[in-house]
């Protein structure tokens, strides 16, 4: 835009503004107001919009409407005048008033950052006279050149720093130039690149309008939420070491999982959301383990023959003892006494026959002992089974178990052990 239009748009402005001012009040009604106003026009000459600086600039003419100053109901007229020295014409401008009062330039006509008008003097004095008291002077601000670059504003935001969701990330920006607030749309343009994933995303403001220049902001997207449950899974112990001492731990690490949005759970790498499931299996069947364990010194029947838990380990050093059977006396022909039984899904060796437990069972005359590790038999545990019975024993275990069926246990002479 070459100046003697630059120019021209600025006093297109600067009358419009004037002629907005309000009607002239009637000698009763006038009212002192401040010496000078100052409207600021920088704002207005890139292009007024609904912000603060526009509003004040609105205020302020409002205020003069409110205290009775001149306004364009009263007409405006102007003489030539060439805001442009260069080309030789220096004439002041003059605004005059069809009532015959006259506002000319007090200084800087030349606009190159602001015009003052002020009453002239021979105006001023005819006002007084006539009993009026009105401002002596208005000053309009312009910027100093178009276009206006923005380069050398203030930019306000964004964040350092946004956690990421999933969405393209767009944080608000605005532009502060010489006090102004800018607006996007009409002094400048917002593109967004890299603004979706985590890493470093990119801001590009560009100037529009009356505006030019670029610049560039940046931002990081960061994954911090999801590398925290991450870690927090990362300490826990593998499946195989997980114990019911670390169901706290689990279940913590569950939720902070669930905390996380469902984009932010996408970042959880598969190897530690599978960590996490896998303790939790463990758990669940730890759990569930302990609810079905069996109780030491209690008696469980086991196919119609009755044990009681000596030792309730789960993990393979269960112990149990034979201690009868749900059989009656006058049917068990024959007993086999079994390796190792199991009780709620774990694994018991039969190390013991409890004392009376087949005390009288005559037609009981086969025995058969399967179990490598019995320990000891109890006081009559066979008293009064058949005179002739024959116990079938393991052929390493034969001498050791020979000295186990004693008299004690109601062993006779006439029974036999044998491999």
């Amino acid at each position: 835009m070459n100046h003697r239009r630059w120019h021209a748009c600025l006093f297109l402005v600067l009358l419009g503004l004037l002629m907005m001012l309000p009607a002239r009040p009637a000698m009763a009604d006038a009212k002192r107001l401040a010496e000078e106003y100052v409207i600021d026009l920088r704002a207005g000459t890139l292009k007024l919009s609904e912000n603060a600086e526009s509003q004040a600039v609105y205020n302020t003419i409002n205020a003069m409407n409110n205290n009775g100053v001149t306004g364009y109901e009263d007409g405006w007229d102007m003489n030539e005048f060439n805001l442009d020295p260069a080309l030789g014409k220096t004439k002041d401008l003059v605004i005059r008033e069809d009532e015959g009062y006259t506002y000319t330039v007090a200084a800087d006509y030349s606009i190159k950052e602001k015009i003052t008008l002020g009453i002239n003097a021979e105006t001023l004095d005819a006002l007084k006279t006539d009993g009026y008291d009105y401002y002596e002077k208005i000053t309009f601000l312009f910027p100093k050149s178009l276009p206006v670059q923005i380069t050398g504003a203030s930019v306000l935001g964004p964040s350092e720093t946004e956690e990421y969701t999933g969405s393209a990330q767009k944080p608000p920006v605005r532009l502060s130039l010489s006090g102004l607030i800018l607006q996007e749309g009409t002094h400048y343009s917002i593109a967004y690149k890299d603004n979706t994933n985590v890493g470093t995303a990119t801001i590009t403001i560009t100037g529009i309008g009356t505006c030019t220049g670029t610049i560039t902001k940046t931002f990081t997207i960061t994954g911090k939420a999801a590398a925290a449950v991450s870690d927090t899974i990362a300490a826990l112990k593998s499946a195989d070491g997980v114990t019911l001492a670390d169901k706290a731990s689990v279940a913590a690490a569950r939720e902070a999982y669930n905390s996380l949005t469902e984009a932010q759970k996408t970042l959880v790498p598969s190897d530690k959301l599978k960590k996490l499931t896998d303790a939790e299996s463990k758990i669940a069947a730890l759990e569930k383990e302990a609810a079905n364990a069996a109780v030491k010194g209690k008696v469980y029947t086991v196919l119609k023959l009755k044990y009681k838990v000596i030792n309730a380990d789960r993990k393979g050093k269960g112990t149990a003892a034979l201690v009868g059977t749900m059989v009656k006396k006058s049917r068990l022909k024959k007993l086999t006494v079994p390796a190792a039984i199991r009780i709620r899904g774990a694994k018991y060796k039969i190390t013991a026959i409890g004392s009376n437990a087949f005390k009288g069972f005559a037609k009981l005359k086969t025995v058969t002992i399967k179990t490598t590790v019995l320990k000891s038999v109890g006081k009559n545990a066979f008293r009064g089974i058949h005179k002739k019975a024959v116990f079938k024993v393991p052929k390493k275990q034969l001498k050791k178990y020979k000295r186990l069926f004693s008299s004690k246990a109601g062993f006779k002479k006439t029974m036999t052990v044998r491999k």
